[in-house]
């Protein structure tokens, strides 16, 4: 089995108009989000013609461009296909927009891309490896609204002003509830213009979110894709309107990683179903989350990451490079919590960690 690389190797001398775009075309396009083009993209308030991907070669400082180290040598990789490939080497690329604030709690990119023979395709940035990434994967679960969110849709909006016709959008992780909160939260005419929305292993939201911003409207659109294992995919998920791709990861938390994602043949390998310590995390949180008030809610979140911030954890590299050792501080800094909601935590800890050494 492939992964994506290997799709591109096998199937990148076809053009979009000989082999049609399909999920893996947009797996990819997501990936190609955590590329860093803040200097190399058109910015979305500037009126310059999009640039094309020998353009940006030209362009680039490679230390920017692959600044993340989880993704650094297969991006470089994925980064070389694409140039070698006629399905992706005369795409080009505008409107970025990225923005990192800690006050506003927020991480954000977003560029719009126009492979040649397909529709454009809106692209969000998923979570980097920060805790304040996981922060807004929680928040975006628990609450909408929330910056990125409303970032996102305004995106959308004004990118839909300067392209004609219909169009597609896609994101992995935090990108994918970028991607489906764009479209939900913007207007009937953006709406009928989308001709599809991928979310990769993306947060889901509370029901009652759902059915203030009329999630019917737009779910036919909607492809979603996990890994069986899904941690981040799997939050909040009640409508089940998923398919698994199996993961050559053997732990939850690198099922995440899209270059763990198999390919066979030019389409995903899928799975029936995720597994049972995914279900049973997202039951737990369900039960605990999904009964609470908002400001019960909220506090849950507040203390998750208080005890990562006291446990001197500021990355997910920190906390999945050494587990045990991370989860050991991570208790250890509970000590002063009351008694009963130390246990609520560290039964959702428990299964939190049971699904990250998962191997079946």
């Amino acid at each position: 089995m492939d992964n994506i690389i290997g799709y591109l190797k096998e199937f990148g001398g076809y053009t979009f108009s000989e082999r049609s775009f399909n999920e893996v075309d947009a797996l990819i396009l997501a990936q190609f989000s955590y590329f860093g083009w803040g200097n190399v993209i058109p910015g979305l308030s500037k009126n310059t013609e999009a640039v094309s991907l020998e353009q940006m070669k030209e362009k680039m400082d490679a230390s920017e461009v692959f600044y993340f180290k989880m993704y650094e040598i297969d991006n470089k990789k994925l980064w070389a296909e694409l140039l070698a490939s006629r399905r992706f080497a005369h795409m080009k690329c505008n409107y970025i927009s990225d923005i990192f604030s800690e006050t506003m709690q927020t991480q954000f990119c977003a560029f719009t891309v126009f492979p040649e023979g397909s529709l454009p395709v809106v692209i969000y940035r998923g979570t980097d490896d920060t805790i304040l990434g996981w922060k807004e994967d929680y928040d975006m679960a628990k609450d909408a609204p929330i910056a990125g969110q409303r970032i996102a849709s305004m995106y959308l909006r004004q990118v839909a002003l300067r392209i004609e016709g219909d169009f597609m959008v896609v994101g992995h992780s935090k990108g994918g509830n970028l991607a489906v909160f764009s479209v939900l939260d913007n207007n009937e005419d953006v709406q009928k213009r989308v001709a599809g929305i991928y979310n990769y292993d993306g947060p889901h939201f509370r029901k009652d979110i759902l059915d203030n911003y009329e999630y019917e409207k737009i779910k036919d659109k909607i492809h979603k894709y996990i890994p069986q294992s899904s941690v981040v995919g799997i939050l909040m998920e009640t409508e089940h309107d998923y398919k698994v791709v199996y993961s050559a990861a053997n732990v939850g938390s690198k099922q995440h990683n899209p270059y763990n994602w198999a390919v066979k043949r030019g389409k995903f390998v899928y799975e029936d179903d995720v597994h049972g310590h995914s279900k049973r995390l997202n039951e737990m949180l369900q039960s605990v989350i999904g009964n609470m008030d908002n400001d019960q809610i909220e506090l849950i979140g507040r203390l998750i990451f208080a005890i990562l911030e006291a446990g001197d954890i500021s990355s997910t590299e920190e906390l999945w490079g050494d587990e045990r050792k991370s989860i050991s501080q991570l208790l250890a800094s509970m000590k002063n919590m009351q008694p009963e909601l130390k246990e609520q935590i560290k039964e959702l800890v428990g299964e939190l960690i049971k699904e990250s050494f998962s191997k079946d």
